[in-house]
């Protein structure tokens, strides 16, 4: 036991030991050996173990991989920790940012007991000032633009500094000695420390003033004792091109012989720019504006200014050459600058006169007039050009006399001109000498020779042997293809008679004619809806020395071929009838249009062929006229959309088509169908116990019109009472008035007039006979008609056989039941308690009109009875038309097959008659079960309630109209109320809706 609480007790240091950190901290740079701390204090071992214990511990450290124990020692005995080498932070750590920690494991064993325990000591070597700001390079050089803007920066290099502690790295830089005009710029790091030095531009940059700047950059860390560093950095500024070469003068004046020789430097020009390098290299050349003639005199050199006689100077003598020179550096953009030169060439020599010749309306450089010239009229120009100055300078010139004279028009030029009246036929061709000759010392003088050619009088104008041609082109022709041509003679001779052959501006793009064949030939391919003729003019013109033309007009008629299809007009077409219109009713009419001529643009237009379908009632005629072919019923169809096509009588004929629709309009000619009361089924019976208010009956009826032509009001006459029952002019309820009274007893005789809302309006009545009888309890089954002999049989049935009816409906339902398990969509004809009308029906047939239901209910006895009726051959009011449509209701639909009532061997599914757009609110089919279940639900709850009568309102609430927009009962009946307790089931028979 006390083994185990030993144990116990040493784990439990043991635990202890190892969750207590031990940490140490020593600055580095210190000589060792430096003292850290005593393990077994810092960790509280003696508290640990115990005092007795606690003299037995041994310490050692344990060697690692990181050699890191080699730096300190520990007393085995005391635990005091203790450097063995001086510490280096940025030796040991090379993270200057995180703190430096040292990990050392000691061992700690006791002599006495089995206690081990392993410390991780941590030794955080803590930084001290000892390295100073340090730069990658000890020089830095640096170029910038002269005339760089003003606060310009440019980045300098920074130091670094090992140290880790913020206070120890690099704080401050300096510029020694600043120079102007820069400044310094530092960035701070979220420490406090400098993270970037800028070099920031504060005044003008000039290399003139100033190539390069030098200094030194300090960089300077907080810590103390303070450290630097230093980098040294020249700025060298790069030379802009900002000052212009400058000419030592503004203003240059020579005077030069015209003997002087060729090549001789006559005149050196100057200029120097401020500039360095190649924007101070200047290159010296004549203006652009300089004249030819001084280009052609002299020459100056590119690199030394010298300006050199390039050509001789004689026959210059007294000019004067002015003229400007240009000094361009080699800067980008460079710069430059002008001075003005003047060369006064001394006239030293008398020279000849040079002269020039410019005939006028030449040929071959032979002047030429027409013999019928003007005297007066000038024949050409004579210049004279004298460079000497003085009387040798002054020219006068003559020609020898003749049919020509040379007249002064201005200084140094002068006038041929005709002196007589020329004769073509005497002399075609004059050769003229022309002699100047100036006025110096021995005079000078020169001559020149030239032509004058004496021309015919082109008098006749060329002349079109048609003033029109007519010329025929079918469109769409190949091009270029040849026209036709044409042809001009001309009563001149020689040139005159010579004849060119143009076609106007105007039509030059679309025609072109041979010169000198006269051919005309189309260049384009013609469209004759577009432009159906082409008109325009040619031109003939002769070769005289003042040419003359005629004219003729060209007229090219475009034949037409079939290239366009007809084109519709007014699309889309929609047309609107009324129903019920004759046969042959104008609709309407189609147009097109064909821009092809005779038989290519007449338009002829049919119908699609839809005689295959048999639905289209329209025909169209040749002239795009649209009629009713037979008659038009809106209750068949609304509207009709015709596919009608136009087609011309090209003999490759073009065709198009468009869409007409044709809006059927609804006329009121449907009278409104009586359902119910029908003449076959035109009685009810009514309790003199009945409550006032409660119905009696409900008219059905309908109309196949669609509108208001559809909506009908009710009203009804009572033959031989007056206020006794009243009916619902919207819904056709018929209700009890008031109380019946005695005299009320007997058949009532009442006329239904059901009239729709259309214009005209329409009407159509029927006879109910209401019989209100005495509700003795003697009375149990509805009377069907007026037949007393029905009547007899029904009252002698219930009154002699009523515990026998009893007896057998609680067979009947007991059969029901168990025929329902064994077949439950078959139903045999037994099980109906039918009126004589539906009894009579041929189910075998397949013409099964709307049968009425009759469900009534008498006054006391708790016997009903559910009377169905059915008409083969419908009498008034029903229609041909209505009996059309009943006649679809002999087709079965398939999706209800599985569900037919088996009313014989075949079996039917009652249809209801198509109504047109008009659709009972309850759907689209109607379940007789529904309505028995309905009827039987109502018996029920006026059995609860010791009643036999009920409101018309209960009975609207039990289906939705199937018959009309206006009725609210289900299916026709005669009493519209009432029921049977006999539960039949019938599943498949519907109408639909």
């Amino acid at each position: 036991m006390k083994n185990q609480l030993r144990f116990l007790t040493v784990f439990a240091v043991i635990q202890w030991c190892s969750s207590q950190p031990v940490l140490f901290r020593v600055r580095e740079g210190i000589p060792s050996p430096v003292f850290l701390g005593n393990l077994a204090t810092s960790s509280d071992l003696m508290d640990a173990v115990g005092k007795t214990e606690f003299s037995f511990l041994r310490y050692t450290i344990v060697s690692n991989e990181a050699k890191v124990h080699l730096l300190f020692r520990i007393n085995e005995t005391s635990s005091d920790i203790f450097t063995t080498e001086t510490l280096d932070r940025e030796t040991l750590c090379q993270s200057s940012s995180a703190a430096c920690n040292l990990q050392l494991d000691v061992a700690v064993q006791s002599l006495k007991s089995a206690f081990f325990r392993k410390f991780s000591v941590t030794v955080e070597v803590q930084d001290a000032n000892d390295n100073p700001p340090r730069f990658l390079t000890s020089q830095f050089k640096l170029s910038i633009r002269e005339g760089v803007a003003i606060g310009t920066s440019y980045s300098l290099p920074v130091a670094s500094d090992r140290d880790s502690e913020v206070i120890n790295k690099v704080h401050e830089y300096q510029m020694i000695p600043p120079p102007e005009p820069f400044s310094l710029e530092m960035g701070s790091s979220t420490d406090g420390t400098v993270s970037s030095v800028w070099l920031v531009v504060k005044g003008d940059v000039d290399r003139e003033a100033a190539h390069e700047f030098n200094f030194d950059l300090i960089a300077r860390d907080g810590g103390t004792p303070t450290h630097n560093g230093s980098v040294s950095v020249t700025i060298t500024v790069e030379d802009k091109n900002d000052n212009r070469p400058k000419f030592g003068k503004e203003f240059y004046v020579v005077n030069v012989t015209e003997s002087v020789s060729v090549d001789t430097t006559i005149l050196q020009v100057s200029a120097n720019d401020r500039d360095f390098g190649q924007n101070a290299e200047i290159v010296y050349s004549f203006h652009s504006s300089t004249d030819e003639r001084i280009l052609g005199h002299f020459d100056v050199g590119k690199k030394s200014g010298n300006i050199k006689v390039k050509s001789a100077l004689d026959k210059t003598g007294g000019s004067v050459f002015s003229f400007t020179l240009v000094a361009t550096d080699g800067g980008s953009p460079f710069l430059s600058a002008t001075t003005n030169v003047s060369l006064t060439i001394l006239d030293t020599v008398n020279d000849a006169p040079e002269i020039r010749v410019n005939p006028l309306f030449s040929r071959n450089n032979v002047a030429t007039v027409l013999e019928s010239a003007i005297v007066g009229r000038v024949v050409a120009l004579v210049t004279v050009r004298d460079t000497d100055s003085g009387a040798n300078g002054k020219v006068n010139c003559s020609l020898p006399r003749g049919d020509f004279l040379v007249r002064n028009l201005q200084q140094s030029e002068y006038k041929v001109i005709v002196a007589k009246q020329l004769n073509r036929e005497v002399v075609s061709l004059y050769n003229l000498t022309i002699t100047c000759q100036d006025e110096g010392t021995p005079p000078q003088s020169a001559s020149s020779f030239f032509q004058i050619q004496v021309l015919d009088v082109n008098e006749f104008a060329p002349k079109f042997l048609q003033s029109k041609y007519f010329f025929s082109l079918e469109e769409n022709n190949n091009h270029p293809m040849f026209v036709g041509r044409v042809s001009a003679t001309d009563g001149d001779s020689g040139i005159n008679a010579d004849i060119s052959y143009s076609v106007e501006a105007n039509a030059s793009r679309s025609f072109s004619i041979n010169e000198n064949s006269g051919e005309i030939t189309i260049l384009e391919k013609l469209d004759r809806e577009n432009i159906p003729k082409r008109i325009f003019k040619v031109f003939a013109t002769d070769k005289g020395l003042t040419p003359l033309t005629g004219t003729a007009t060209i007229v090219i008629n475009v034949g037409d071929q079939n290239d366009n299809a007809p084109v519709f007009t007014n699309v889309p077409i929609k047309f609107t009838i009324r129903e019920n219109v004759d046969i042959g009713f104008t609709v309407g009419r189609v147009s097109a249009t064909d821009d092809d001529l005779g038989v290519n643009g007449d338009v002829n237009y049919f119908l699609k062929d839809t005689s295959f379908t048999g639905i289209n009632p329209f025909s169209v005629f040749k002239n795009g006229t649209i009629t009713t072919s037979r008659k038009i019923d809106f209750e068949d169809k609304h509207s009709y959309t015709l596919e009608i096509f136009a087609s011309d009588n090209g003999i490759v004929q073009q065709k198009s088509s468009t869409s007409v629709t044709v809006t059927i309009v609804d006329e009121n000619d449907n009278d409104p169908r009586i359902v119910f009361p029908f003449p076959d089924n035109e009685s009810i019976s009514v309790p003199h116990d009945m409550d006032p208010g409660s119905e009696v009956a409900i008219v059905q009826a309908y109309d196949i019109d669609s509108g208001l032509n559809g909506k009908f009001t009710f009203s009804l006459v009572v033959v031989n009472t007056t206020d006794l029952f009243q009916i619902g002019v919207q819904n056709g309820v018929i209700f009890l008035n008031r109380k019946i009274s005695d005299e009320d007893l007997g058949t009532h005789r009442a006329i239904i007039s059901v009239q729709d809302r259309g214009v005209p309006q329409r009407e159509t009545q029927a006879l109910l006979l209401i019989d209100v009888y005495f509700n003795d309890g003697s009375r149990s089954v509805v009377k069907e008609s007026d037949s007393n002999m029905k009547i007899v049989i029904v009252l002698v049935c219930v009154t002699a056989s009523l515990a026998i009816a009893v007896i057998a409906t609680l067979c009947i339902l007991k059969y029901i039941d168990r025929t329902r398990k064994q077949s439950p969509h078959k139903v045999s004809d037994s099980r109906y308690n039918s009126s004589e009308s539906c009894d009579s029906a041929d189910y075998k047939s397949e013409t099964f009109p709307p049968c009425v239901f009759q469900v009534s209910e008498t006054g006391r006895s708790p016997k009903k009875s559910v009377t169905f009726k059915t008409e083969h051959t419908p009498t008034n009011p029903v229609s041909s038309t209505e009996n059309r449509k009943y006649s679809e209701l002999k087709q079965p639909r398939k999706e209800d097959s599985g569900n037919d009532l088996s009313l014989s061997p075949t079996s039917y599914h009652f249809v209801r008659p198509d109504y047109g757009k008009r659709a009972p609110p309850g759907g689209s089919e109607v379940s007789v079960v529904d309505v028995l279940e309905q009827h039987q639900a109502l018996v029920r709850s006026m059995k609860s309630k010791g009643r036999r009568n009920y409101q018309a309102k209960d009975i609207s609430e039990l289906e939705p109209d199937v018959w009309s927009d206006t009725s609210r009962e289900t299916i026709g009946s005669d009493s519209g109320h009432g029921g049977s307790d006999v539960d039949v089931n019938i599943n498949s028979l519907k109408i639909n809706v």
